[in-house]
């Protein structure tokens, strides 16, 4: 593995370094997992949950870090060159399953309030 492809990692890890906190602090005041963090400073980018969430990862621990988030996520890009793990999307939710749901459940509470009536 080159230096290069580690950049993101030591500019992360050094940062939070001179800062005087660990990872377990960095995870309770951003909220974002120390497993993340670690692979974010690692390199390790297929132990991410996807793209998206490791760019809003990184802007979060670049602004508790006071750096530059712009060229964190440029610096990601560069390292991960487009082969950093997919989004992943959630699975679309059926409306009609909802609104057949909803509609046995009115009627039937309709038919309750009148028998007790």
């Amino acid at each position: 593995m080159t230096e290069e492809l580690h950049k993101l990692g030591e500019v992360l890890r050094a940062a939070r370094e001179s800062k005087g906190v660990d990872l377990a602090r960095v995870e309770r005041d951003t909220k974002i997992r120390t497993r993340y963090l670690s692979a974010l400073e690692r390199g390790e980018y297929r132990d991410l949950p996807g793209a998206v969430y490791t760019k809003g990862f990184l802007r979060n621990y670049a602004h508790y870090l006071g750096l530059d988030p712009e060229y964190l996520t440029d610096l990601y890009r560069l390292e991960t060159d487009g082969t950093a793990a997919p989004a992943v999307a959630a699975p679309p939710h059926p409306m009609r399953a909802r609104r057949a749901r909803a509609l046995v459940v009115t009627p039937g509470a309709i038919a309750a309030a009148i028998l007790t009536l």
